[in-house]
């Protein structure tokens, strides 16, 4: 768990510009050169600390916006980055009020692991690697050892006490079936007779003698009145629209296929802007997922929920007692 933000620090250290934070545009500038953000306590928060939780995020969004977009949501998610990074600061200080302290290997460990991911043979080249960036082995150590604190601090304060039974777990299922349920389709293929197309003129006429044909024809005549009149859609397909689910039906036509058999051909239906007809090409029914089947995803969520549950209320105990200053627009309000 604690490698999430190792490698954060690698992308960072890798790349010699970084983006400025909070501007109407943005430009590059050399890190050294990167101003203050937020103080928590007095300590600094910087745009190193708050690149480190959402560099990676950033790196995508330029695949996704350009311009005046892309500013805003870089904005956004450094203004989000922003708390973050004052949040774990105050838990860091929670950590050491605490008296506790973290093992060597923690870092040690992740050092080792950033050797395999940058392709060296020892800590002396990735000390190399990290002097070229302008960053020395002790602050790399004491960063990592921050960012492993923090994480193992939070996973036993907050997460590691979270457990959803199996009652929490069944009652949610009986109270939420739909989401476990694949919901009820309907194939269609229709003609549609605009009151205002070509047919305008003769449409009643029209559709009781279409009426008529489908009585006595059935489906092989559909197909051919489909080209000869409908002014609907698809056409080249027989006037197939495909597969719906029952519930994205407006209510004029699911008050009329409600209830409906594979084959039957229903109209005309007239509606204020065609007459039409419908005909029901397939039937899915719905299907619920056996509660075994989803328990796990379940407890994924429950447990998600209760550990971000607790995850705020712990933040905001702690901010309640700190003194925060920011130095850009806001980022109060984020929070």
């Amino acid at each position: 768990m604690f490698k999430n933000y190792f490698i954060c620090f690698a992308i960072l250290i890798t790349s010699c510009l970084a983006v400025s934070i909070f501007a109407g545009e943005i430009h590059t500038e050399n890190e050294e050169n990167i101003g203050l953000l937020a103080t928590v306590n007095g300590a600094p928060v910087t745009l190193t600390d708050v690149l480190e939780i959402c560099g990676y995020e950033e790196s995508r969004l330029p695949l996704m916006y350009s311009g005046n977009e892309l500013n805003k949501n870089i904005e956004k998610i450094r203004l989000r980055a922003l708390n973050a990074a004052i949040d774990r600061k105050l838990i860091y200080s929670d950590f050491e009020a605490q008296g506790f302290k973290l093992p060597d290997r923690f870092v040690n460990e992740n050092l080792d692991y950033l050797i395999k991911m940058f392709n060296v043979d020892s800590r002396q080249e990735l000390e190399k690697i990290f002097a070229s960036q302008g960053k020395s082995m002790a602050e790399f150590k004491a960063n990592a050892y921050e960012n492993a604190a923090i994480d193992a601090y939070i996973y036993n304060k907050v997460f590691k006490p979270v457990y959803i039974t199996p009652r929490d777990l069944f009652d949610y299922y009986n109270e939420h079936r739909d989401e476990f349920t694949t919901p009820a389709k309907i194939k269609l293929s229709i003609i549609s007779l605009k009151t205002n197309g070509v047919h305008a003129k003769e449409i009643d006429q029209l559709s009781e003698t279409l009426k008529n044909s489908f009585a006595n024809s059935g489906n092989e005549s559909f197909s051919d009145a489909v080209l000869l009149y409908s002014d609907g859609p698809n056409l080249d397909k027989k006037g197939d629209i495909g597969w719906i689910e029952l519930t994205e039906l407006r209510s004029d036509f699911l008050d009329v296929v409600k209830g409906g058999k594979k084959g039957e051909i229903i109209g005309p239906v007239k509606l204020k802007e065609a007459y039409y007809f419908i005909k029901i090409d397939d039937l899915k029914e719905a299907v619920s997922a056996p509660f075994p089947d989803v328990k796990e995803e379940i407890d994924n969520k429950l447990s998600s929920k209760q550990r971000e549950e607790r995850y705020k209320s712990f933040v905001k105990d702690l901010r309640k007692n700190a003194y925060i200053q920011y130095f850009v627009p806001n980022a109060e309000n984020e929070n």
